[in-house]
């Protein structure tokens, strides 16, 4: 009987330990699952901005990085020098004024331009005489009164003074001074540089009373209607830029804010100190006023694309070597609770984030994500 009552009270001890060591169990699990979530009050939820997110689908595209700048088109960029050497006796210009075409752009004064006039008037008087003796001495040759030697004379006088007339009509021209109301009364030893192009003075060389010579440039004229990209890719990945694609780009000394092209011409030839090809990209015309010629860019083009099940990028934390993300577990009156979990991602790019999750409707903390995880490390 003592052996049996033995016995009954060595079985409840032990079952009074098994339950012990059952209860200690269930008190480890719930500490474990109590450190391994973060809570979220509603308040720190709405005052922080935060937001929630699903997994979609979401194109990636493999990309060429590149630099380059701003440029236009060479027939929008202009350098004005004079046709003759002078001096210049005024201009109203500063860097950075518009000019519209055809505008005064400055004055160039040289004695020899009144030279020049005197010469022309003098050939204009003379031909008049030479032309009406040439015709006489046709109509004497023709009528074989006059000896054919004095008819080639004339005729000789006549088309060389025409010659030496249009030769010095073209050079005033091209000096800015017309002959077409030319007289003794209005001869100047000034003429006028207008503007070949409308557009903004992007460099001026000279002050006045400079002298310039006709190999000077005195100033830059730069249209900057229809700005593009002029971008330089090594010659390993030269086979993989198209007409067509699209590029992403941005302005390193401006901020972040990215901007959009598209390639339009990919040049044959390879830089032989460089080793890279030009490529040519046209930019928005509406997205212009955003920069500068010369502006130095640096872009991404596209060059292929595949689709991947994506997260916005600010729901991704980098911790060493590994990417976590928040998954929302549930939600209450008073807290959002989430739990860490490791990803695996696969690709980047500005806005989204490639992870290796097939879709589901779990969702996921999208702002906030690394003050969180690291709070909690």
């Amino acid at each position: 009987m003592t052996k049996y009552i033995i016995s009954i009270a060595i079985l409840f001890a032990l079952a009074l330990f098994q339950s012990c060591a059952n209860k200690a169990e269930e008190v480890v699990t719930t500490e474990s699952t109590a450190i391994n979530e973060i809570v979220v009050s509603k308040e720190q939820f709405d005052y922080n901005k935060m937001t929630l997110s699903k997994l979609e689908k979401q194109p990636f595209s493999t990309t060429v990085q590149t630099t380059g700048q701003i440029d236009v088109p060479p027939q929008n960029k202009v350098l004005v020098n004079a046709k003759m050497g002078g001096f210049i006796k005024s201009t109203p210009l500063l860097l950075g004024d518009y000019v519209e075409k055809g505008a005064t752009l400055l004055v160039i004064e040289n004695p020899e331009f009144i030279t020049l006039q005197q010469k022309y008037l003098e050939q204009k008087q003379q031909i008049n005489y030479l032309e009406a003796e040439y015709n006489r001495q046709k109509t004497l040759n023709n009528e074989q009164i006059a000896s054919e030697k004095n008819f080639l004379k004339a005729e000789s006088d006549y088309k060389s003074t025409l010659a030496t007339l249009k030769g010095l009509e073209k050079t005033l021209g091209l000096i800015g001074i017309s002959t077409a109301s030319l007289s003794k009364d209005n001869i100047s030893s000034t003429s006028v540089i207008t503007a070949p192009i409308s557009g903004n003075i992007s460099a001026l060389n000279v002050t006045t009373g400079s002298y310039v010579s006709a190999t000077d440039p005195i100033l830059e004229i730069t249209n900057s209607e229809h700005m593009h990209l002029e971008l330089e890719v090594f010659e390993k990945d030269a086979l993989k830029i198209k007409k067509g694609q699209r590029l992403t780009f941005s302005i390193p000394e401006s901020g972040e804010t990215e901007y959009s092209a598209e390639v339009h011409l990919v040049s044959n030839t390879i830089d032989a100190n460089k080793r890279t090809v030009r490529v040519h990209a046209h930019v928005n015309d509406s997205l212009q006023k955003h920069f500068a010629v010369g502006m130095y860019v640096s872009a991404q083009i596209d060059v292929s694309e595949r689709e991947f099940t994506a997260l916005p990028i600010t729901s991704i934390s980098e911790f060493g070597d590994n990417s976590y993300v928040l998954l929302l577990n549930k939600s209450d009156n008073k807290n959002y609770y989430f739990s860490k979990e490791k990803v695996n991602v696969l690709e980047k790019s500005s806005r989204f984030a490639a992870i290796d999750l097939p879709i589901n409707d779990n969702q996921y903390l999208t702002n906030g994500v690394y003050s969180l995880i690291h709070e909690e490390e």
